[in-house]
């Protein structure tokens, strides 16, 4: 699974919306669209996925971001930690 954010531009301002995709079929799994840039968004959008996901199958999961704030902040690390996810980052924001 990979994950990201973008904003959405609306005429009261920008939303940012954060996406979890499945990289096998590549659809939108998790998403949450917010007015605050946080990791509570980020972690909504991850719960969302695994909400989908049998918890069996989560252990088999590495999920791909990149360096970015809200998926290196303890929150949303442990969430990965406790469905024993493996956990991938970018080098020097390189998407690749």
């Amino acid at each position: 699974m990979g994950s990201d954010i973008t904003y959405v531009s609306t005429s009261e301002g920008h939303l940012y919306l954060s996406l979890i995709t499945d990289a096998y079929s590549r659809k939108i799994i998790g998403w949450n669209i917010s007015n605050k840039l946080e990791a509570d968004s980020a972690v909504s959008a991850f719960e969302m996925a695994l909400s989908q996901l049998s918890t069996d199958k989560a252990a088999d999961l590495i999920h791909h971001s990149d360096r970015g704030i809200q998926y290196c902040c303890d929150k949303y690390i442990s969430k990965l930690r406790s469905f024993s996810i493996q956990v991938s980052m970018t080098d020097n924001s390189d998407p690749l």
